[in-house]
């Protein structure tokens, strides 16, 4: 059975999301997913939402202002991956 991670995307985290829950500016998040992808796996620590086949999602996560404004492709945090983004040691 999937998690609702998995189907929800209101569950996981946008980038956008983690650097404002922490003070950070635009762009920590995707530096720090850049370190952290070659260690998860996608659509289960991470989701890649494409702008022509997911457009209707991101233009939603958009007007929740849960996307940057200028966000073409976005990337979706699952809620441990995010948290391991906030590990100094690793």
């Amino acid at each position: 059975m999937a998690h609702d991670t998995e189907l929800n995307p209101e569950h996981w985290i946008t980038l956008r999301e983690w650097d404002e829950r922490r003070g950070h500016a635009k762009g920590t998040a995707f530096r720090a997913f850049k370190r952290w992808r070659p260690r998860w796996r996608e659509n289960r620590d991470y989701r890649r939402l494409d702008a022509q086949t997911d457009a209707a999602l991101i233009a939603s996560l958009k007007c929740g202002n849960r996307l940057y404004i200028s966000t073409v492709h976005a990337v979706l945090l699952s809620p441990a991956a995010a948290a391991s983004m906030d590990d100094p040691a690793a």
